[in-house]
Protein backbone atom coordinates (compact mmCIF):
# COMPACT_ATOMS: atom_id res chain seq x y z
CA UNK A 1 0.00 0.00 0.00
CA UNK A 2 1.44 3.31 -1.36
CA UNK A 3 1.08 7.01 0.44
CA UNK A 4 -1.65 7.31 -1.71
CA UNK A 5 -3.88 4.47 -0.97
CA UNK A 6 -3.22 4.62 2.48
CA UNK A 7 -4.89 8.06 2.82
CA UNK A 8 -7.72 6.99 1.02
CA UNK A 9 -8.27 4.17 2.99
CA UNK A 10 -7.75 6.58 6.39
CA UNK A 11 -10.49 8.80 4.82
CA UNK A 12 -12.79 6.11 3.87
CA UNK A 13 -12.28 4.41 7.53
CA UNK A 14 -12.90 7.67 9.29
CA UNK A 15 -16.12 8.76 7.47
CA UNK A 16 -17.44 5.16 7.59
CA UNK A 17 -16.97 5.69 11.53
CA UNK A 18 -18.01 8.92 12.00
CA UNK A 19 -21.54 8.00 10.55
CA UNK A 20 -22.32 5.65 13.28
CA UNK A 21 -20.95 7.83 16.39
CA UNK A 22 -24.04 8.93 18.24
CA UNK A 23 -23.41 12.56 19.37
CA UNK A 24 -25.78 15.11 20.20
CA UNK A 25 -28.23 16.72 18.29
CA UNK A 26 -26.84 20.27 18.82
CA UNK A 27 -23.61 18.71 17.80
CA UNK A 28 -22.41 18.60 13.81
CA UNK A 29 -21.23 15.44 12.12
CA UNK A 30 -17.74 15.40 12.20
CA UNK A 31 -15.99 16.85 9.17
CA UNK A 32 -12.48 15.34 7.83
CA UNK A 33 -10.61 16.32 5.32
CA UNK A 34 -7.10 16.36 4.13
CA UNK A 35 -5.80 19.93 3.79
CA UNK A 36 -2.78 20.23 1.94
CA UNK A 37 -2.46 16.75 0.99
CA UNK A 38 -0.73 15.73 3.96
CA UNK A 39 -2.50 17.23 6.64
CA UNK A 40 -5.47 16.04 8.60
CA UNK A 41 -8.23 18.03 9.89
CA UNK A 42 -10.77 16.51 12.16
CA UNK A 43 -13.77 18.72 13.80
CA UNK A 44 -16.79 19.22 15.26
CA UNK A 45 -19.08 22.45 13.93
CA UNK A 46 -16.70 25.39 13.38
CA UNK A 47 -13.80 23.77 15.29
CA UNK A 48 -11.46 21.49 14.33
CA UNK A 49 -8.61 20.16 15.48
CA UNK A 50 -4.64 21.25 14.79
CA UNK A 51 -3.24 19.70 11.55
CA UNK A 52 -2.00 16.30 12.13
CA UNK A 53 1.01 15.24 9.97
CA UNK A 54 -0.43 12.07 8.00
CA UNK A 55 3.14 10.97 6.73
CA UNK A 56 3.77 10.18 10.68
CA UNK A 57 0.20 8.22 10.57
CA UNK A 58 1.37 6.38 7.17
CA UNK A 59 4.86 5.04 9.11
CA UNK A 60 2.98 4.03 11.98
CA UNK A 61 1.22 1.83 9.54
CA UNK A 62 4.35 0.84 7.40
CA UNK A 63 5.86 -0.05 10.69
CA UNK A 64 3.33 -2.68 11.46
CA UNK A 65 2.47 -1.11 14.75
CA UNK A 66 -1.31 -0.16 13.77
CA UNK A 67 -3.75 -0.95 11.30
CA UNK A 68 -6.22 1.76 9.48
CA UNK A 69 -8.79 0.69 11.83
CA UNK A 70 -6.77 1.21 14.86
CA UNK A 71 -5.88 4.42 13.93
CA UNK A 72 -8.97 5.66 13.11
CA UNK A 73 -10.36 4.68 16.74
CA UNK A 74 -7.21 6.38 18.28
CA UNK A 75 -7.84 9.66 16.48
CA UNK A 76 -11.72 9.58 16.62
CA UNK A 77 -11.23 9.00 20.82
CA UNK A 78 -8.35 11.01 21.42
CA UNK A 79 -10.86 14.11 19.28
CA UNK A 80 -11.56 15.94 22.82
CA UNK A 81 -7.96 15.78 23.89
CA UNK A 82 -6.02 16.40 21.22
CA UNK A 83 -8.23 19.35 20.43
CA UNK A 84 -6.98 21.60 23.54
CA UNK A 85 -3.83 20.34 24.01
CA UNK A 86 -2.32 23.05 21.80
CA UNK A 87 -3.30 25.87 23.66
CA UNK A 88 -0.71 26.39 25.29
CA UNK A 89 3.23 26.71 23.87
CA UNK A 90 6.02 25.96 25.57
CA UNK A 91 9.45 26.26 24.46
CA UNK A 92 11.00 22.52 25.58
CA UNK A 93 7.74 20.86 23.78
CA UNK A 94 8.36 22.03 20.01
CA UNK A 95 9.73 20.46 17.61
CA UNK A 96 10.76 21.75 13.83
CA UNK A 97 9.54 19.96 10.58
CA UNK A 98 10.16 20.99 6.60
CA UNK A 99 7.32 20.85 4.20
CA UNK A 100 7.40 21.81 0.61
CA UNK A 101 5.82 25.55 0.35
CA UNK A 102 4.50 25.05 -3.27
CA UNK A 103 2.29 22.15 -2.27
CA UNK A 104 1.19 23.30 0.85
CA UNK A 105 0.52 26.76 0.14
CA UNK A 106 -3.04 27.39 1.60
CA UNK A 107 -1.80 25.89 5.04
CA UNK A 108 1.54 27.73 5.39
CA UNK A 109 -1.36 30.92 5.39
CA UNK A 110 -2.44 30.09 8.71
CA UNK A 111 0.93 28.66 10.29
CA UNK A 112 4.22 30.40 11.75
CA UNK A 113 6.82 29.41 9.54
CA UNK A 114 10.29 30.23 8.24
CA UNK A 115 11.33 29.93 4.58
CA UNK A 116 14.06 27.65 3.80
CA UNK A 117 14.70 27.68 0.14
CA UNK A 118 11.51 25.86 -1.73
CA UNK A 119 10.33 24.23 1.68
CA UNK A 120 9.15 25.78 4.84
CA UNK A 121 10.32 24.93 8.59
CA UNK A 122 7.38 24.71 10.48
CA UNK A 123 6.52 24.07 14.22
CA UNK A 124 4.64 21.43 15.77
CA UNK A 125 3.80 19.47 19.01
CA UNK A 126 4.08 15.93 19.39
CA UNK A 127 1.03 14.50 21.08
CA UNK A 128 1.18 10.76 22.66
CA UNK A 129 -2.35 9.27 22.37
CA UNK A 130 -3.75 7.36 24.50
CA UNK A 131 -2.45 4.03 23.17
CA UNK A 132 1.06 5.41 23.69
CA UNK A 133 1.92 6.20 19.58
CA UNK A 134 2.60 9.71 18.51
CA UNK A 135 1.09 12.56 16.33
CA UNK A 136 2.19 15.62 15.70
CA UNK A 137 -0.37 19.19 15.73
CA UNK A 138 1.19 22.04 13.71
CA UNK A 139 0.87 25.51 15.27
CA UNK A 140 -0.86 27.61 13.92
CA UNK A 141 -0.92 31.34 13.56
CA UNK A 142 -3.73 31.59 16.42
CA UNK A 143 -1.89 30.19 18.96
CA UNK A 144 1.23 31.75 18.31
CA UNK A 145 -0.43 35.06 18.64
CA UNK A 146 -2.17 34.17 21.76
CA UNK A 147 1.37 32.76 23.19
CA UNK A 148 3.07 36.37 23.01
CA UNK A 149 5.80 34.66 21.48
CA UNK A 150 8.02 34.90 18.12
CA UNK A 151 8.44 32.52 15.90
CA UNK A 152 11.98 33.21 15.88
CA UNK A 153 12.01 32.98 19.87
CA UNK A 154 10.44 28.95 19.62
CA UNK A 155 12.05 28.16 16.56
CA UNK A 156 15.87 27.48 18.44
CA UNK A 157 14.87 25.44 21.33
CA UNK A 158 12.37 23.93 18.65
CA UNK A 159 15.22 22.54 16.06
CA UNK A 160 17.47 22.06 19.54
CA UNK A 161 14.59 19.55 20.34
CA UNK A 162 14.27 17.65 17.08
CA UNK A 163 18.11 16.73 16.68
CA UNK A 164 17.99 15.22 20.15
CA UNK A 165 14.84 14.04 19.76
CA UNK A 166 15.18 12.38 15.82
CA UNK A 167 18.74 12.32 15.31
CA UNK A 168 19.82 12.26 12.09
CA UNK A 169 21.04 9.20 10.00
CA UNK A 170 22.96 9.01 7.36
CA UNK A 171 23.38 5.49 4.98
CA UNK A 172 24.40 3.92 2.00
CA UNK A 173 22.00 3.65 -0.67
CA UNK A 174 21.81 -0.03 -0.35
CA UNK A 175 20.93 0.09 3.29
CA UNK A 176 18.32 2.49 2.92
CA UNK A 177 16.49 0.78 0.08
CA UNK A 178 16.88 -2.54 1.88
CA UNK A 179 15.05 -0.94 5.16
CA UNK A 180 12.46 0.57 3.17
CA UNK A 181 11.62 -1.23 0.34
CA UNK A 182 12.28 -5.07 1.19
CA UNK A 183 8.77 -6.07 1.41
CA UNK A 184 7.20 -3.94 -1.44
CA UNK A 185 6.02 -6.30 -4.95
CA UNK A 186 9.57 -5.82 -6.94
CA UNK A 187 6.76 -5.44 -9.59
CA UNK A 188 5.39 -1.86 -8.21
CA UNK A 189 6.45 1.06 -9.64
CA UNK A 190 8.35 2.81 -6.99
CA UNK A 191 10.06 -0.09 -5.91
CA UNK A 192 11.33 -0.78 -9.13
CA UNK A 193 12.48 3.49 -9.22
CA UNK A 194 14.23 3.19 -6.10
CA UNK A 195 16.13 0.29 -6.85
CA UNK A 196 17.39 1.69 -10.47
CA UNK A 197 18.34 4.84 -8.47
CA UNK A 198 20.32 3.32 -5.59
CA UNK A 199 22.02 0.64 -8.28
CA UNK A 200 22.94 4.14 -10.32
CA UNK A 201 24.14 5.99 -7.06
CA UNK A 202 26.41 2.52 -5.65
CA UNK A 203 27.84 2.12 -8.50
CA UNK A 204 28.70 5.86 -9.66
CA UNK A 205 29.95 7.33 -6.32
CA UNK A 206 30.98 4.58 -4.64
CA UNK A 207 31.19 5.46 -0.90
CA UNK A 208 30.57 9.02 -1.38
CA UNK A 209 26.73 8.88 -2.09
CA UNK A 210 24.66 8.80 1.13
CA UNK A 211 20.62 9.31 2.37
CA UNK A 212 19.86 11.96 4.80
CA UNK A 213 17.19 11.36 6.77
CA UNK A 214 16.36 11.22 10.77
CA UNK A 215 16.00 7.83 13.22
CA UNK A 216 12.58 7.39 13.99
CA UNK A 217 12.13 9.29 9.72
CA UNK A 218 9.21 11.33 10.95
CA UNK A 219 10.66 14.84 9.82
CA UNK A 220 13.17 13.50 8.65
CA UNK A 221 14.25 16.19 6.21
CA UNK A 222 14.97 18.59 8.95
CA UNK A 223 18.26 16.58 9.22
CA UNK A 224 19.22 18.98 6.24
CA UNK A 225 19.10 22.15 8.67
CA UNK A 226 21.89 20.59 10.90
CA UNK A 227 24.80 22.76 9.63
CA UNK A 228 27.27 21.26 12.30
CA UNK A 229 26.29 17.57 10.86
CA UNK A 230 26.61 19.09 7.44
CA UNK A 231 30.29 20.25 8.18
CA UNK A 232 31.30 16.91 10.07
CA UNK A 233 30.45 15.14 6.94
CA UNK A 234 31.83 17.62 4.31
CA UNK A 235 34.96 17.85 7.04
CA UNK A 236 34.97 13.96 7.06
CA UNK A 237 34.89 13.32 3.13
CA UNK A 238 36.94 16.38 2.64
CA UNK A 239 34.90 17.25 -0.16
CA UNK A 240 31.76 19.73 -0.75
CA UNK A 241 28.39 17.84 -0.47
CA UNK A 242 25.76 17.80 -3.47
CA UNK A 243 22.10 17.32 -1.88
CA UNK A 244 19.41 15.85 -3.91
CA UNK A 245 15.72 15.88 -3.12
CA UNK A 246 14.22 12.03 -2.64
CA UNK A 247 11.30 11.72 -0.71
CA UNK A 248 9.31 13.74 1.90
CA UNK A 249 11.71 12.50 4.95
CA UNK A 250 15.47 12.00 3.01
CA UNK A 251 17.52 13.56 0.18
CA UNK A 252 20.28 11.83 -1.26
CA UNK A 253 24.02 13.49 -0.21
CA UNK A 254 26.51 13.20 -2.83
CA UNK A 255 30.12 14.10 -1.66
CA UNK A 256 32.69 15.37 -4.02
CA UNK A 257 36.29 16.75 -3.92
CA UNK A 258 35.53 19.35 -6.23
CA UNK A 259 32.94 21.67 -7.78
CA UNK A 260 31.11 20.70 -11.10
CA UNK A 261 29.34 22.59 -13.58
CA UNK A 262 25.56 22.77 -12.79
CA UNK A 263 24.48 21.17 -15.92
CA UNK A 264 26.51 17.59 -14.96
CA UNK A 265 24.99 18.10 -10.71
CA UNK A 266 21.79 18.61 -13.11
CA UNK A 267 21.83 16.01 -15.21
CA UNK A 268 22.69 14.09 -12.23
CA UNK A 269 19.59 14.41 -10.58
CA UNK A 270 17.98 13.46 -13.60
CA UNK A 271 18.80 9.58 -12.72
CA UNK A 272 17.63 10.18 -8.99
CA UNK A 273 13.82 10.08 -9.93
CA UNK A 274 11.14 11.28 -7.41
CA UNK A 275 9.29 8.13 -5.38
CA UNK A 276 6.05 10.42 -4.99
CA UNK A 277 6.77 13.50 -6.24
CA UNK A 278 3.47 14.64 -4.89
CA UNK A 279 4.88 13.93 -1.28
CA UNK A 280 8.44 15.46 -2.00
CA UNK A 281 10.24 17.59 0.37
CA UNK A 282 12.18 19.75 -2.29
CA UNK A 283 12.01 20.13 -6.28
CA UNK A 284 15.53 22.14 -5.56
CA UNK A 285 19.15 21.18 -5.51
CA UNK A 286 21.51 22.20 -2.83
CA UNK A 287 25.14 22.66 -2.27
CA UNK A 288 27.46 22.95 0.48
CA UNK A 289 30.11 24.56 0.02
CA UNK A 290 32.88 22.84 3.25
CA UNK A 291 34.86 25.99 2.75
CA UNK A 292 32.65 28.73 3.19
CA UNK A 293 30.21 26.40 5.58
CA UNK A 294 27.51 28.10 3.62
CA UNK A 295 24.71 26.30 1.80
CA UNK A 296 23.36 27.79 -1.65
CA UNK A 297 20.41 26.59 -4.06
CA UNK A 298 21.95 25.29 -7.56
CA UNK A 299 19.62 26.06 -10.79
CA UNK A 300 17.43 23.88 -12.32
CA UNK A 301 18.46 23.45 -15.97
Amino acid sequence: MNYNQFKERLLAELNNRMQKLGVESSILPINVRFQPEDTLYIGFNQEKTQPIGVMSLFETIQSGKKTISDLATILIDSYCTCNNLNTELCEDKLVCGLINKDYHEDLLKTIPHIPFFDMAIILSKPVTLSDGSTVHMMVNDATLKASGYKITDLYWPALKRTFEKSPAKLVFPAMYFKEHFSDFDPTDVAYMMSSSCMRFLEETFPRRAFILTCENYVYGGTAVLNYMLLQGIAEQMQSHLYILPYTQNAFVVIALHEKIADRVINEINQKVPLVDPSATLSERILFYDRLSKKITEIPLM
